[in-house]
This record gives C-alpha cells, structure tokens and sequence, in this order.
C-alpha cells in the first residue's frame, strides 16, 4: 500500500490530531491499571499486505478497548530484521537475479515516483541494512495512515542491542527456573547459509511447506562381491514385488523395478 492520501481527509485530520496530542504515549498514571501489548512484528522486505492489515488491526482493536476500559495503555511496535529473509534479498540483489529486480522494482514504486531513484534505491537494497531501513520507514507510515494507535517513541528492531539483550535476559531466567530443555530433534538447515532456518527463512516456506520424509533402506546382497547395494523407498511393503535392479555406475542413486 501506498502511505499517502489526501491532507483533507478525516483520515488525515485525525492522525494529525491524535498526534498533535500524543493521544497514543501512556504517561505514569498510578489510578490506572497497567496494559502492555504487541502484535508479530513485520519482516522490512516488501510493503504491507492484508494479512499485516488483519494481524495489527486485531492489536488496533484490543489496544482502544482496554483505553476505554481506563486502562493506561501501551503498545510499541518493533521490526523483525534477524534471520535470513532480507539477506536473501540482498544476495539475489548483488546476484542481479531477474526476477527479484523486477519485483523489488515494483515495490519500490509504490512509494517513490522517480524512476532514477526508484533505481537507486534497488541498488542500494545490496547491502541489507538499506532494505531494512526503506521499508520499515514506509510501513510505519502506512501504519500511521491506517490509524494504527501505537506508541511509536518506543520502537525497535530486533537486532537493537536493547531488545537482544531482554531476549538474553528472558533465556537466562527461563534457564534459573529450569524451564528450558535441551534436546534431540529434526530442523530445517542450510548448507548456502550453514545455518538452521525456519519457514520464514525459506521462500514460500509459509504456503509451501517444508516437509521430512522418512525413507527406509533396503539392503541387496551383491553375492559375488560379499557386499549390499542400498536402496531407499517411501514404499516398503512394496518390496515383495521387486524382480530386479538398474545400476547406474555413472550415478550415485539405484532405482528398482516393482511388479504391479
């Protein structure tokens, strides 16, 4: 979306007032019962979509309510910069991949006119503070003009020093209360960025889901050599029905027949 829209409107009339009064910024009060809160914080790559509108809508709601409620309440809003989402922009970025130009390039223009800058701006998106920076500026305006009530004296990021921090902190009490436990299970890693990513991390990794597979090997005695050749199936009642074996030697992968 676009972060702009006319000076005359009751839209506009309003933002400037609730900030022209601070409407929004709690001040000590202690008659009033505390109220915090806070919504998933947008991933900077790319301007709002709808879903962003319903998720920070929902926080909008029960931030005014309690207000009304007489409640002293506060809300900051924070940015999601940690993982690997903008730095896979940044790379396909300096890689100049075809696809990811043009996209970036529309999205660019939804909030600059000229087409020098527009451009200019792409190449800076090669270094991804620049594409963390462009587009949580432009959200926090598309915020301001959806009416969003948020108190944005306290906004962050989460690769602020102040909030890695709070998250050490709540570790280490998680940890003195023996809330944490350390284990064994399956995650989704990169060997591009030798790192475990999340769904997040992956693209289309929200719709298109990553999943594991568990094959089984099946060992094949190799008489004359006293050795197997391992093969792998998601279809192990199948074996039964195996006649015979194709070996590639070119190739690292043994594919067999089954019968019906």
């Amino acid at each position: 979306m676009s972060n702009e829209h006319s000076e005359d409107s009751p839209e506009a009339r309003w933002v400037r007032s609730w900030k022209h009064s601070h409407a929004f910024e709690p001040r000590e009060d202690a008659s009033k019962e505390k109220y915090f809160l806070t919504v998933p914080y947008a991933y900077p790559t790319g301007p709002l979509h709808v879903g962003h509108g319903r998720t920070f809508t929902n926080g909008d709601v029960i931030a005014r309510f309690q207000r009304i409620m007489g409640k002293n309440v506060w809300w900051p809003m924070g940015f999601h910069v940690t993982g690997t989402p903008v730095l896979a922009i940044c790379d396909a970025i300096k890689r100049k991949d075809p696809a990811t130009v043009v996209l970036y390039s529309e999205y660019v223009r939804i909030y600059e006119n000229d087409e020098s800058r527009v451009q200019e701006i792409i190449h800076s998106f090669e270094r991804p503070e620049n594409v963390a920076a462009f587009f949580s500026s432009n959200i926090s305006k598309d915020m301001d003009v959806m009416g969003f009530s948020i108190d944005w004296r306290a906004r962050f990021t989460t690769m602020d020093d102040a909030y890695q921090r709070f998250i050490q902190w709540q570790f280490r009490q998680l940890k003195e209360k023996n809330a944490l436990v350390k284990g064994k299970h399956p995650v989704l890693y990169s060997f591009v960025d030798n790192n475990a990513v999340g769904e997040d991390d992956i693209k289309d990794g929200d719709t298109d889901k990553v999943a594991i597979q568990n094959y089984e090997l099946v060992k094949f005695p190799l008489v004359k050599e006293k050795a197997f050749v391992v093969a792998s199936t998601l279809r192990p009642e199948t074996l039964y029905g195996v006649t015979n074996i194709w070996i590639n030697p070119q190739v690292e992968y043994v594919s067999a027949s089954v019968n019906g």
